[in-house]
This record gives C-alpha cells, sequence and structure tokens, in this order.
C-alpha cells in the first residue's frame, strides 16, 4: 500500500513517498491580479492579430504596404505564440518528477499530457543534481521570475556531460530544499540498487 503523506516545500512544491517511487510535483501557479492580467493580454493581443491579418489582407494597397504589414504578423505571431503558452501553463501545467529504481523522469505538463525526459538512474550522482543561485536583485533574476513567461529552471542536472534544467522559476530557498531533496531521494535509491544487486550475487 502506497505511503500517502503529502509534504510541502514552499506554496508551490509538493513531494509524496510511494511504494514503488518518489514523486514531485511543482505548480506555476500565480497570484490571481496577475492571471487576470494575462488573460486580458492574450485576448487583446488576439484582436491585434485579427487586425493586423484584416489589413494584410483586405486593406494593403501596395506591395510596401502588404510587406509592411506581414512583417508585423511574423512579430506578432511569434509573441502570440509565447503570451498563449504562458497562459496555459499558469493556468493548466504542472512539473512532474519522478523518481524510482530506473529513472529519474521530468514532464512539463499541460492538462495532465507531456512527454517524459527520463534519465538512467544508473548513470546519475546525488552530487549531479544542484541548485543554480540566481542573485535576487539582478535583472536576469526579474525578468525570469515575470508571470508572463515561462521562464527557466532553477535546478541543474548534469547528465552525460550536459546540464539540463527544471524547477521553473523556484525561489532560490525552494530551489536550494527541493535539489536536497532530490539527492537524498536519489542516494537511498541507489543504495537499494547495490543491496538489491547484493543479494542477488
Amino acid at each position: 500500500m502506497a505511503k500517502v503523506k503529502l509534504r510541502h516545500i514552499g506554496e508551490r512544491i509538493t513531494h509524496k513517498e510511494h511504494d514503488d517511487c518518489y514523486t514531485i510535483v511543482i505548480s506555476p501557479t500565480i497570484e490571481r491580479w496577475q492571471m487576470n492580467s494575462l488573460l486580458v493580454w492574450v485576448i487583446a493581443w488576439t484582436f491585434c492579430g485579427m487586425a493586423f491579418a484584416y489589413y494584410t489582407l483586405f486593406e494593403s494597397k501596395s506591395i510596401d504596404q502588404l510587406m509592411v504589414f506581414s512583417v508585423i504578423l511574423v512579430f506578432w505571431l511569434y509573441f502570440e505564440i509565447r503570451v498563449v503558452r504562458a497562459f496555459m501553463w499558469r493556468k493548466y501545467g504542472l512539473e512532474v518528477i519522478r523518481i524510482d529504481n530506473e529513472y529519474l523522469s521530468i514532464k512539463d505538463s499541460i492538462f495532465k499530457h507531456g512527454k517524459p525526459k527520463n534519465y538512467e538512474m544508473a548513470k546519475i550522482s546525488p552530487e549531479d543534481i544542484e541548485d543554480v543561485y540566481i542573485n535576487p536583485k539582478s535583472y536576469g533574476k526579474v525578468m525570469n521570475d515575470s508571470f508572463w513567461q515561462v521562464g527557466q529552471g532553477t535546478i541543474a542536472l548534469k547528465f552525460e556531460d550536459k546540464n539540463y534544467f527544471f524547477g521553473t522559476q523556484l525561489e532560490n530557498k525552494d530551489s536550494a530544499k527541493l535539489a536536497r531533496l532530490i539527492r537524498k531521494v536519489v542516494e537511498q535509491y541507489k543504495s537499494k540498487e547495490l543491496i538489491a544487486d547484493a543479494e542477488s550475487n
């Protein structure tokens, strides 16, 4: 029977130990006024795009005008994708980390859908996981934590000489606690694996 005790790190992280794995869920939740602002931005920007498309298709009187509106539409589409993605992530997204005997897997899930990225536990050691400290007064930190974008990960996993980042937009203290937790869980599962290998020989 699974152990169902749910623990918390900060306001956005929950973690739970099961019989066969350990799961960590990071929520990208933001304050209501920020969510409402993001929704207004999505609606307003979408209407702007509709206006640009109308002028491009029906009001352009010359090649120069057509080119100008076409460039505007490309610019609009780029930011439309970014803001819609940010809205969907904030509203329906979850970052799910699962650790078991075989893999450490990380999945960005929207509407409970998403493809997990699996990293073999045999190739991971606790020292391969560390938090990335970002100066809270720096421009990079302010931009990374902006509610109108998805942002970057604050924990690095070194796997096969490459760094993979997760723990999107976490506060420094929360990312440090989460990194320590993951190191501890990885060490526990690797110890179990060594014991199982020893018993089988």
